[in-house]
């Protein structure tokens, strides 16, 4: 395993979004983790991220899916047409 990014390696956080693209865009096989105050989450994708204003198909045979700690459960991917995603808003 290699930690691309790290909310602790950027102190400012101006733009964690951006810089979260910058470091993963293109990666494939990731496991992102979100801790926010007592809840942990993350989700997984073997499917490469891209930047924003692009939706990326995962197909049938493609892993992917979203989990959380707290309530200890997976949630499978249901739209494999939007599996990842993003937008500038």
């Amino acid at each position: 395993a290699t930690k691309l990014f790290s909310t602790k390696d950027h102190p400012t956080k101006t733009n964690v979004a951006k810089e979260f693209h910058d470091a993963c865009d293109g990666k494939t096989n990731t496991l992102v983790i979100i801790k926010s105050g007592q809840y942990i989450a993350g989700g997984y994708t073997e499917v490469a991220w891209s930047s924003a204003d692009t939706y990326i198909p995962v197909s049938k045979t493609s892993q992917a899916f979203v989990f959380s700690v707290n309530k200890q459960k997976v949630y499978d991917n249901k739209n494999t047409n939007n599996a990842i995603g993003g937008y500038d808003n």
